[in-house]
């Protein structure tokens, strides 16, 4: 199917692997951290086309992005345990 401008033109082509991480917001930490190692594990053989590098590199940035983000949100939700001799303990949330 073509689009508007271009009613003849191919059909474009299956998502991407990178369109589809774009997709996947709800990526766990865990899931992002995998799919990046497993990633750079492949750019690391050189037997990749450069098509295929290229491409790889994009979505391994935006697997980093996905696992930055997730470790801000976690950061700003650690809680710490503070206290003393004299004061009782008590939870304080975590202040870099």
């Amino acid at each position: 199917m073509g689009d508007l401008l271009f009613p003849d033109a191919a059909p474009s082509p299956e998502t991407s692997p990178e369109q589809k991480v774009a997709e996947e917001p709800e990526l766990s930490f865990e899931e992002a951290l995998n799919r990046l190692e497993a990633l750079v594990s492949k750019m690391e053989t050189g037997q990749l086309p450069l098509e295929k590098l290229i491409s790889s590199y994009e979505e391994g940035g935006k697997l980093a992005k996905i696992c930055r983000t997730r470790l801000d949100q976690l950061e700003r939700k650690i809680q710490i345990l503070t206290g003393s001799a004299e004061n009782p303990p008590q939870w304080e949330t975590f202040q870099e």
